[in-house]
């Protein structure tokens, strides 16, 4: 299927393919999704609130794939020090990431490049977490995401989606409809 980004940006790649190929492109595009993180309804402090992380054993490991600058990780890393955050996502997003990281959390969150179709590196964490991933995706692609996790996992280890959900053509009011598309 052809989608409006490869005919206005003369491309066969996937989006992400094709904006991490220009180190300015995928900048922006991290600075939108922090913007993102930033409005009401989304921001990350939602994340730590509503889960029981107090409940994970000490010294937990968080993995945040496709974590962008690591705003999930920085909130849990703030409220519970025992955590440890490891943030999954392309090498132009990651190397702005390590420069933006509160140095007091140096050490407690990591960076890695890692890109989520392939193996997942980090084996037996306590939760790996995917935000906002699967609605740029089709069913086919959610899949092998989530197949590349299963040789990572140990037994008990949580899968957390925080997904944001499109409601279908025509149930919201058109403004509203604008906005979310």
């Amino acid at each position: 299927m052809v989608k409006a980004f490869n005919l206005a940006n003369h491309t066969d790649r996937p989006f992400y393919e094709e904006i991490a190929r220009f180190p300015d492109r995928a900048s922006r595009f991290a600075i939108a999704m922090d913007l993102a993180n930033a409005s009401q309804g989304m921001k990350p402090i939602h994340v730590v609130e509503n889960y029981d992380w107090p409940g994970l054993s000490r010294n937990a490991t968080f993995v945040d794939i496709g974590g962008s600058h690591g705003q999930v990780s920085i909130e849990l890393a703030s409220k519970f020090p025992d955590l440890r955050c490891v943030v999954q996502d392309v090498r132009s997003v990651i190397a702005e990431a390590k420069d933006m990281l509160p140095e007091h959390l140096d050490g407690q969150i990591t960076f890695m490049e890692h890109n989520f179709f392939t193996e997942q590196p980090v084996k037996n964490a306590d939760v790996y977490f995917f935000r906002w991933i699967f609605h740029n995706w089709s069913d086919k692609y959610c899949i092998k995401i989530l197949r590349s996790l299963i040789p990572a996992l140990k037994k008990g280890a949580s899968v957390i989606i925080n997904e944001f959900c499109v409601a279908e053509p025509g149930m919201v009011p058109l403004h509203r409809e604008k906005e979310l598309r």
